[in-house]
């Protein structure tokens, strides 16, 4: 999986292992995650002016709108799958990280500081 943003084209993309095979899984995506158990696609969707975290079933090609922030990206999925951790705001101090369960309920704010917070990850 592979994000290109250029020539027109923007989106994430899918390819074999030996680089051919090709295909356009999301347009407009920023920053997306596969999921433990490669059955979903976590990512930031602009919406006007705002981007959202979205999650996308692979199967099903649904999609689930997770946030309602003003710039919620970099989302970094849970070792068990249950939650994603995210970046909300612009970089800069004005960004923290969040996490929220796969469903989209239970979001929390895990950082507070002045210095702003970006790219969350999980530690197993």
């Amino acid at each position: 999986m592979f994000t290109r943003a250029g020539a027109g084209v923007i989106g994430t993309f899918k390819m074999r292992r030996d680089g051919t095979g090709i295909s356009k899984l999301l347009g407009q995506t920023i920053t997306p995650a596969l999921a433990p158990d490669g059955s979903k696609i976590a990512f930031g969707g602009r919406d006007g002016n705002s981007v959202h975290l979205y999650v996308v079933d692979l199967s099903t090609g649904n999609s689930t709108q997770l946030t309602h922030g003003d710039f919620d990206d970099q989302p970094a999925w849970s070792p068990d799958g249950k939650q994603v951790a995210f970046k909300r705001g612009r970089l800069g101090p004005a960004s923290a990280i969040f996490v929220i369960n796969s469903d989209g309920s239970g979001e929390r704010r895990l950082t507070n500081d002045a210095a702003g917070d970006s790219h969350p990850s999980w530690r197993r």
